[in-house]
């Protein structure tokens, strides 16, 4: 009897006693160690996939409104629905579309060698029921089970936290009585986070030389909790540094009024909840309930924090009536949105600039909406907030944009997050290697790579953790003889080098662009966004599908 193993983990994992010549698919860097397997894993053919399937799955994801249209979960001229992660397709936080595209390959791939028993090693409870709703005539035998990510307590008490902390950041700035007049009389406002988003010097990383000396940095030091975590220990002590350096900070138009509204979004939408998450559709066959329902419950998260911050970018907003223009990122994530929509509802004379802040790509699905899904103007029950205008990096994104719905997109002068590397030129040294990991993979990167660094001992490996990254796994790292970890600027580390390890991050194409060696790594079963294997880009057919 024929056999497939699909096995998710970062760690290798001993199998024994199976017969010779079953086949196996892997999810993650983690090996399967036992008897001779053979390896179905084509990370074309899932690039390829991922494609293929992009808009018709966002359109899957647009029809979700109607569940908040039909419960009436609206504020004011908004379908709250489009402030939720899920609307937004964070596939790089999700696994839900990778995890689609992977059964859609594991089908091609059961059909074509007639297998008719497959064991999952090292999944959840919602994998493991997609997979058996579209193999339901296949013998499945479940292995070592993961948990669900964070049940509604876990959410619930999430939110709590983040409410009682802005409650004591509200008594701060009541009791301050600081007179803030930043700003007066300046026509250009640029939201950043603060300090995330800023070097040492008070330099916006993404903006850079955009902001000129008459312009107005307004700060979120609170944010939304997810973008960047508030501590108190260090919240006050960064409210003197944004001072310091004549930054605004949204965090100072939070009102009392803003806790009562947002405490009645946090009784309607976890009462709406378990109401919901039993009537989510399926996939082209497949049960997705268990993935979508982690994506409802982050979601709803993000929605209660967001309904307590609006208040507060309506109250600056207004505040600020000299302004004219406006400009802010990530415009596709639910800030971004929040941003857009509260703009256009207050200040309809103002002009929205929305700017690229990552790399694009064919298979990046947040850059991406339904067929008419986008909307500058409200209300916005239907359709989802965008800006006015998009700055994007180069035509090719720029080319995405306008494919996704956005106006206006034209092409910056100069990408000014490359600014700072703009006269740098490459190193002569052959023996330095940079890994470079993105902002959620770090882990699986170094578990993917373990084995080459310590096969190429002739080299010298510089790891530069994402600055914004979970680095826990860094403790695993310290072993490696060839392997030094660096907190240096990426600019500064690309001096030094003469290759490149990435998987999707940014760095592969700002050290493309300089001349160096990258290796794009194909982690085993997950979708690579790098624009570096983008495919050429094909416009909508009449089926409403994309094929890259």
């Amino acid at each position: 009897m024929k056999e497939l193993i699909v096995y998710q983990g970062q760690d290798s994992a001993e199998l024994t006693s199976y017969s010779a010549g079953a086949y196996l698919y892997r999810i993650g860097p983690g090996e399967l160690i036992g008897d001779d397997f053979i390896d179905i894993n084509n990370p074309d053919r899932l690039n390829q996939i991922a494609e293929e399937i992009r808009d018709e799955y966002c359109q899957w994801v647009y029809n979700f409104h109607h569940l908040f249209v039909k419960h009436n979960l609206r504020c004011e001229d908004l379908s709250l629905f489009f402030l939720t992660d899920l609307s937004c397709n964070r596939a790089e936080f999700f696994e839900t579309f990778n995890n689609v595209c992977n059964l859609l390959y594991l089908r091609e791939k059961i059909d074509e060698l007639s297998l008719s028993s497959v064991r999952l090693i090292g999944f959840d409870r919602a994998f493991a029921s997609a997979f058996q709703s579209l193999f339901s005539d296949t013998q499945i035998h479940l292995g070592k089970m993961h948990s669900a990510r964070a049940g509604v307590l876990r959410r619930f008490f999430s939110d709590l936290r983040f409410i009682g902390i802005s409650a004591i950041i509200r008594l701060f700035w009541l009791g301050s009585g600081t007179k803030w007049n930043y700003g007066q009389d300046k026509n250009r406002v640029f939201f950043s986070f603060f300090p995330q988003m800023f070097d040492s010097s008070g330099r916006e990383e993404k903006f850079g030389s955009l902001i000129s000396t008459n312009d107005q940095v307004a700060a979120f030091l609170l944010s939304d909790g997810m973008h960047q975590k508030p501590k108190l220990t260090s919240y006050f002590r960064n409210v003197k540094r944004a001072k310091e350096h004549g930054f605004e900070i949204i965090d100072r138009f939070l009102r009392w009024v803003d806790f009562r509204e947002c405490l009645i979004w946090v009784w309607k939408l976890w009462r709406w909840y378990p109401v919901v998450r039993n009537q989510i559709p399926k996939y082209r066959d497949i049960d997705m309930s268990g993935m979508i329902q982690t994506e409802l419950r982050f979601s709803i998260s993000r929605l209660i924090r967001l309904i307590l911050l609006k208040g507060s970018v309506k109250r600056f907003l207004v505040d600020k009536k000299w302004a004219t223009e406006i400009f802010y990122y990530p415009v596709e994530y639910p800030l971004g949105r929040m941003i857009s929509w509260i703009s256009s509802s207050v200040r309809s004379d103002i002009h929205r600039w929305g700017i690229q802040m990552s790399p694009v790509s064919t298979r990046r699905l947040e850059q991406f909406l339904a067929e008419g899904e986008a909307s500058v103007e409200s209300p916005f029950l239907s359709n989802a907030p965008i800006p006015d205008s998009i700055l994007a990096e180069d035509e090719r994104s720029a080319e995405i944009y306008r494919y996704a719905g956005y106006q206006d997109v034209t092409v910056m002068e100069k990408i000014f997050r490359y600014e700072s590397q703009e006269h740098f030129t490459p190193s002569e040294n052959a023996n330095l290697v940079l890994i470079a990991p993105g902002l959620h993979d770090g882990e699986m990167m170094m578990k993917f790579l373990s084995n080459t660094i310590l096969k190429r001992e002739d080299r010298d490996w510089i790891l530069k953790p994402h600055p914004r990254g979970d680095t826990s796994y860094l403790e695993d790292s310290v072993g490696f003889k060839n392997l030094t970890i660096s907190r240096d600027p990426i600019p500064q580390l690309l001096q030094q080098v003469s290759e490149v390890y990435v998987t999707y991050s940014s760095v592969g194409l700002e050290a493309s662009k300089m001349g160096l060696k990258v290796n794009v790594i194909n982690i085993p079963g997950q979708i690579n966004t790098s624009p570096l294997l983008d495919s050429k880009f094909v416009k909508r057919d009449n089926s409403g599908s994309a094929f890259g």
